[in-house]
């Protein structure tokens, strides 16, 4: 498992299976973990190369860590908006 540092944001560590590229899991099966600083739910989606809403939900971490499980959303590359309280990351993802 590769682990990436983002700075920007209340997250400590980002860690996913792949390789991280240029920001963008590049590629992705789908299934990775976000590692937070705190210990805060996060309101999360996962959006389409439209902008479309795939995933919408409110998750709660278990010891810092967010798991998410995107494995049956179709192949393609997608963003995923983390929100945690007023602020927001983007992160590219390319599944396949």
């Amino acid at each position: 498992m590769v682990t990436q540092y983002v700075s920007s944001f209340p997250f400590g560590v980002l860690r996913c299976g792949s390789k991280m590229n240029g920001g963008a899991f590049n590629p992705n099966n789908g299934v990775f973990q976000l590692r937070s600083i705190n210990n805060k739910p996060l309101f999360c989606s996962l959006l389409d190369i439209e902008g479309r809403i795939v995933y919408n939900e409110n998750i709660k971490p278990t010891n810092y860590t967010y798991n998410f499980n995107f494995s049956a959303v179709s192949k393609g590359l997608y963003t995923l908006r983390v929100v945690n309280d007023n602020e927001v990351l983007n992160l590219k993802l390319v599944i396949k």
